[in-house]
Order: C-alpha cells, then structure tokens, then sequence
C-alpha cells in the first residue's frame, strides 16, 4: 500500500510535507478546517481520516468547483466569495504540496494505478492554478499567523451586538 511506505514524500498528508514542528502542524491543521467550516462541511465521523490527508483536500476543492459552477448559473453574487476560496486554498494548502506527494509516491516505486492517479491529480491542481492564476507558496514559506485581509465569513464589528455576553 502506497501510503504505508516509511518514506514521509509519500505520505498522504500536508502536514508531512509542509511543517516543520508539531506547532507549525496544529496550526495548518485548524487553517484547513477553517476552509471546511466556511463552506459548512466537517470530517466524515464514519471514515476517519485527518483534515490534512489528500482525499480531504481534494473532496474540499471538488465541492468549491461545484459551487462555483452553480454561482456562474444560479447565484452569481456568490461567485467572487467560491473564486477566493479556491484560490487560497491553492495558493497556501493543495497547490503547495500535491506536487511534492506525487513524486515521492512515484519515486517510492508505487504501482503504476497510483502512479497514474497521482499524475493526474497533479494536472488537475497545476491545471487549477494556471487558471486562477494561482502561484501556490513555496513549501519553505510558513502562513502568517495573522491576516489583515478580508476573510471569507466576515463579523459585524462590536458596534453591532447588542448584548456583549452573546454571539451574533
């Protein structure tokens, strides 16, 4: 089984591939489930698996693709919100990694069904990039801890509770 292999370039995980201390891990790790939560989904409690692992990401950019293409049919004033979300999630998470997975996969002499699945997953990210005009981080650069831009769920500011003791 290819994600068994003690070599961690074919680890099916980002943070594998991108932390450099456990710290840097946790962080990554509620960054990613940030993205999900966003868009209202959670990890499976049936299939048990990390925020982190391929399948997850991948499923994440799958539905992002869905709702863009219903943003361009149905609900346009959405689009710009999906758009940004594929384009960070490119730029700081799957974009920064998939690529990486995929060679230590190949070169770890796994079988060619992984081999060529990897290939293709590895098109479809650069193909995703490329056309959201996406550069994904280099796997050195660490995320900032805090990000002055504008975020996807945006909060009222405190002028606009009315009681301080509850969330809006």
């Amino acid at each position: 089984n290819i994600f068994d292999l003690p070599s961690s370039a074919a680890l099916p995980y980002e943070t594998d591939h991108i932390a450099g201390h456990a710290f840097m891990k946790g962080d990554l790790l509620a960054d990613i489930m940030g993205f999900y939560k966003a868009f209202g989904l959670d990890l499976s409690e049936t299939h048990k698996d990390r925020a982190d692992s391929i399948v997850a990401e991948l499923e994440f950019m799958h539905v992002l693709c869905l709702k863009e293409a219903a943003a361009r049919t149905k609900y346009f004033g959405h689009i710009n919100m999906v758009v940004d979300a594929e384009k960070k999630f490119l730029m700081e998470h799957l974009g920064r990694w998939v690529g990486r997975f995929a060679r230590g996969a190949r070169d770890s002499k796994s079988t060619e069904t992984y081999a060529l699945l990897l290939e293709i997953t590895e098109k479809f990210v650069r193909g995703e990039c490329a056309a959201l005009g996406v550069t994904p981080l280099p796997v050195s650069t660490t995320l900032p801890l805090v990000d002055d831009s504008p975020g996807l769920c945006e909060t009222p500011g405190p002028e606009a509770v009315s009681d301080p003791g509850v969330l809006p």
